[in-house]
């Protein structure tokens, strides 16, 4: 069990002054107005509907729920292979808990971390994610994330926090490789897409959270993307490995064609509910169009939630 204090310069000379300013003035609107047009040519937006299969899936020690999902998946691609991505789904009735009805509810946040689009392929833009909720015991904040830099060196991935649990005196690390997985092909993909899950007790989305999972960011794309949590609340449960794959689908096809992106987030720092569990969406998506922004399907009823409970005082 998890416990509640988790805390954590140019100078210009001579009879030739005056033409010499006039051209650089010149050489500086061009070179800008240059950039702009770039940038209006080559940025290009993309709108997708949700497809059946769509979801988001939170797996703890002990159980694993799912909740279907309907809305729409935004793609920006940006001038030099840069691409945007961002969520908008409608609330999902789930059953209820305690005699209560039950709401997931996805609300967008700002883009967390500019990701890639590769057009020619060859990149490896895979996620493999480790995060351990106990690597050593710990005294300090600074001492707990030099511990899980090492750890995560170690693991041949990079440090994505840490957090030193003063309840346990135990160092928790996450740790992530953003180039896993094998070379991808042509139109390899990853990006971030940012949201703040919550379950409500109404469609609105408004009032006190039944259950907070936090403002997270979470690691797109259309390769591979593996996460496990070792150590789960302390003890010596491990969740996962979960393993998910997207679908790529070329740059020149972005308007035609379909595109599967997939991701996870293992929470171990101020979980909901005292417990670890790992966030999963898989997000298939329909033909997308340009111009407008897809309708959508009617709102279904979610899976059962079985493993809910108020999320206590921490």
């Amino acid at each position: 069990m998890k416990h509640a204090d988790r805390s954590a310069t140019t100078e210009v000379a001579g009879s030739g002054a005056g033409v010499g300013m006039w051209q650089v003035a010149r050489s500086v609107c061009c070179s800008v107005a240059l950039v702009m047009l770039a940038g209006a040519v080559h940025a290009k937006d993309y709108f997708y509907g949700l497809t059946s299969g769509a979801k988001l899936t939170v797996s703890d020690a002990d159980s694993v729920v799912t909740y279907p999902l309907t809305g729409s998946l935004s793609l920006e691609k940006k001038p030099g292979g840069e691409l945007a991505c961002s969520l908008d789904t409608d609330p999902q009735r789930v059953n209820s808990v305690g005699g209560l009805e039950v709401w997931l509810c996805i609300k967008s946040t700002a883009a967390c971390r500019q990701g890639k689009i590769d057009c020619q392929g060859g990149s490896a833009l895979g996620f493999d994610t480790l995060a351990d909720s106990d690597i050593g015991s710990c005294s300090s904040q600074d001492g707990c994330k030099n511990k899980c830099a090492a750890y995560c060196v170690a693991n041949g991935k990079k440090i994505d926090g840490s957090h030193c649990a003063s309840s346990q005196a135990k160092c928790e690390c996450r740790c992530i490789d953003r180039t896993a997985g094998p070379a991808g092909g042509r139109g390899v993909a990853q990006c971030y897409i940012g949201a703040h899950i919550t379950l409500k007790l109404n469609s609105a989305c408004t009032g006190a959270a039944v259950v907070d999972y936090g403002n997270r960011c979470f690691p797109m794309t259309t390769s591979s993307s593996t996460a496990v949590v070792a150590h789960a609340d302390f003890s010596e449960a491990q969740i996962g490995p979960i393993e998910e794959t997207g679908t790529t689908v070329r740059c020149g096809q972005l308007g035609t064609k379909k595109l599967v992106l997939a991701g996870q987030v293992p929470v171990i720092f101020n979980p909901p509910s005292s417990h670890d569990v790992i966030l999963t969406l898989d997000l298939p998506s329909g033909f997308p169009t340009k111009t407008e922004r897809p309708t959508r399907t009617p709102v279904k009823a979610a899976a059962a939630l079985d493993t809910v409970t108020p999320t206590p005082s921490r």
